[in-house]
């Protein structure tokens, strides 16, 4: 019985992580919320605004930060970032510079 009870919470654990590993990546805009917010921005990327800047392609687009992030390190504004869309339902962002 001891077993069972182990894999049953291995496999809510697992279910889980997987679950916000597809929420965190459903949307352009939660994707780079995600991604702002594992690059050390919490604060950032729940109360910046964000807009499509440009649609490079039926898969990818740029879009901007209404209110830019300051890189800790460089003093660089974090500006512009890249979204692409990989099999067909997950966005993943990046930064691309200024565009």
């Amino acid at each position: 019985m001891k077993k069972r009870d182990l894999n049953f919470k291995l496999g809510v654990v697992l279910g889980t992580i997987i679950g916000l590993f597809v929420i965190c990546h459903l949307s352009p805009q939660i994707a780079l919320r995600t991604h702002l917010f594992f690059s050390g921005h919490p604060v950032s990327s729940v109360t910046t605004g964000i807009r499509l800047v440009e649609k490079v392609d039926a898969n990818t687009g740029i879009y901007q930060l209404q209110e830019p992030v300051i890189e800790r390190a460089t003093q660089a504004s974090l500006e512009h970032f890249e979204v692409k869309r990989y099999s067909g339902i997950f966005y993943f962002a990046e930064y691309v510079g200024e565009a």
